[in-house]
C-alpha cells in the first residue's frame, strides 16, 4: 500500500498541471471510498509535506488547497477546524497574490462546511473579499 500511496501522491508535484488537476479529481474519490481516518492519517500529512517546503511554487500551494477541497467532504466540522483551516489561513497571508485569491474562492466553496463560529473568528478579515 506504501508503495501505491508514493506513486500517487506523486501527482502533488508533477510539472504539467493536467496531472496535478487530474490526482486532484482522483483524490475525491479515493477519499470518500477510504473514509476519514485514512484522509487524516495519510493524505493530510501529505498534503501538509507538500505545502510547508520552503522553495515550493505557488502553483503546488494551490494543488494543494484545491485538494482539501476534494476531501473536504469526508471531515467532521472538528477535523476540518483542525487540519485544513490553519494552511487555509495561512494561505490568506501568502507571499503570492494568486494564492491569496484562490484561497478567498476556495473558502467561499466549502463555507458550508466549516464551522460558523470558526469561520468568523479566523477568517473574519477576509470574510469582505469572500461575498
Amino acid at each position: 500500500m506504501k508503495n501505491l500511496e508514493g506513486i500517487f501522491f506523486s501527482f502533488l508535484l508533477d510539472n504539467a498541471f493536467s496531472v496535478r488537476e487530474l490526482g486532484v479529481e482522483k483524490l475525491a474519490s479515493i477519499a470518500q471510498e477510504f473514509k476519514a481516518d485514512w484522509v487524516v492519517n495519510v493524505v493530510i500529512p501529505k498534503l501538509k509535506e507538500v505545502n510547508d517546503q520552503p522553495k515550493q511554487g505557488y502553483l503546488y500551494r494551490m494543488t494543494v488547497l484545491c485538494s482539501y477541497v476534494s476531501i473536504i467532504s469526508t471531515l467532521s466540522k472538528e477535523q476540518i477546524n483542525t487540519y485544513i483551516l490553519p494552511t487555509m489561513l495561512k494561505a490568506c497571508k501568502d507571499t503570492v497574490p494568486n494564492v491569496r485569491f484562490g484561497v478567498l474562492k476556495i473558502i467561499k466553496k466549502i463555507c458550508k462546511f466549516i464551522d460558523p463560529a470558526a469561520l468568523q473568528k479566523q477568517f473574519k478579515p477576509y470574510l469582505f473579499y469572500i461575498g
